[in-house]
This record gives C-alpha cells, sequence and structure tokens, in this order.
C-alpha cells in the first residue's frame, strides 16, 4: 500500500473522485474564501523575516518547450537571503 504522505498519485486520485468530493465542498468553499488572507498573512511575516521579499501570483503559466503542458501555481516567493 502506498504512504498517502509521499505518493501524490493518491491525492489527485482522492480529488478527482466525485463521491469523496461531494462529500467536502465545505471544507473547499472554506479554503478557496480563505486563501487570499492566508497569503496576506504569510507576506506579511515572510517581509519581516526576508530581505527584499516578494509574492508573485503569475496566473496559469504554459511551457514554452512541451505547450500541452501547462500549471496553475498558487504563489512564487522570492527574496535576497
Amino acid at each position: 500500500m502506498s504512504d498517502p504522505t509521499t505518493d501524490v498519485s493518491l491525492t489527485v486520485k482522492n480529488f478527482l473522485n466525485r463521491k469523496r468530493l461531494k462529500k467536502t465542498p465545505a471544507a473547499i468553499q472554506y479554503g478557496v474564501e480563505k486563501e487570499p488572507e492566508a497569503k496576506l498573512f504569510y507576506t506579511k511575516i515572510a517581509e519581516k523575516e526576508h530581505s527584499k521579499f516578494v509574492f508573485e501570483e503569475p496566473g496559469f503559466l504554459v511551457s514554452t518547450k512541451q505547450p500541452w503542458l501547462g500549471a496553475s501555481l498558487d504563489g512564487i516567493t522570492k527574496c535576497k537571503c
């Protein structure tokens, strides 16, 4: 049996399983609603701990070498530390 803490395929399978998804819409909605607030608090703390901290939200990125491959990032962090 795979370890759910290291095997991302289990996470993907659970996410795509519609029966399981129907059981947790409130948790997903809560996460969607709280994400901007969490990013704001994270940024405020990181700005104090890092030199020239920047938090970027690039949106959907598509590979220039493999245009069929894309990713939607939650954020990219940079600093001069």
